[in-house]
C-alpha cells in the first residue's frame, strides 16, 4: 500500500519534478534539531529521510507551479528567512514564487507525530492551513489541478 509520501514523488514525477538527491541522514536531523532546539514530528521527519524537497530546493529552484519544496539544509526560521519579524516556532520549508510567499511548519522541542503547517508572507502573518503534512500535499495536488484544469479551459 502506498503512503503520502510515495503519492507526492509519483504525482512530481507527472509534472517532471524531482525529488532531491540528497536524502536527510540521522546525524544531520540531529545537528539541525541540536541548532533550532526543535524535533522534528514524525511526519516531517520521514519527508527529509525520503523525499528532502525537490532537486535543486536549496537554490529555489521551484516546481511546475512555482513552489520550491526546501530540504532540510535550507528549511530555517521564518524571522531567518524574510530578515525581518518571523513569529517564533515557524520555519519556512516551502517556498512560492521566490519569497513572494511561503510555507512554514511549526516546531517545538516537544515530539509531535504530525505537523502543522501554515502559509506564510504577506501583510497578514501566518495562517494556519491543515494539521498534518499528508493533508498539506493533497491540498497542493488539489490546487494544482484545478489550475491545470483552468488553464486548459482558458486555451
Amino acid at each position: 500500500m502506498s503512503d503520502f509520501l510515495d503519492n507526492l514523488t509519483s504525482f512530481w514525477k507527472t509534472k517532471g519534478v524531482t525529488a532531491s538527491a540528497h536524502k536527510a541522514t540521522e546525524g544531520e536531523i540531529d545537528a539541525w534539531e541540536r541548532r533550532y532546539n526543535v524535533v522534528l514530528p514524525a511526519d516531517l521527519r520521514e519527508y527529509v529521510t525520503r523525499v528532502n524537497g525537490v532537486q535543486g530546493g536549496e537554490k529555489l529552484d521551484f516546481d511546475h507551479e512555482g513552489i520550491s519544496f526546501l530540504p532540510l539544509s535550507a528549511i530555517c526560521a521564518e524571522a531567518e528567512w524574510t530578515e525581518a519579524e518571523g513569529r517564533p516556532g515557524m520555519f519556512v520549508f516551502a517556498d512560492f514564487l521566490v519569497r513572494c510567499n511561503w510555507w512554514c511548519v511549526q516546531l517545538d522541542s516537544s515530539p509531535h507525530e504530525h505537523t502543522r503547517i501554515f502559509y506564510g508572507g504577506g501583510l497578514k502573518g501566518n495562517s494556519f492551513l491543515t494539521n498534518s503534512l499528508s493533508e498539506f500535499f493533497d491540498l497542493i495536488r488539489i490546487i494544482t489541478a484545478a489550475f491545470m484544469a483552468n488553464r486548459e479551459a482558458e486555451t
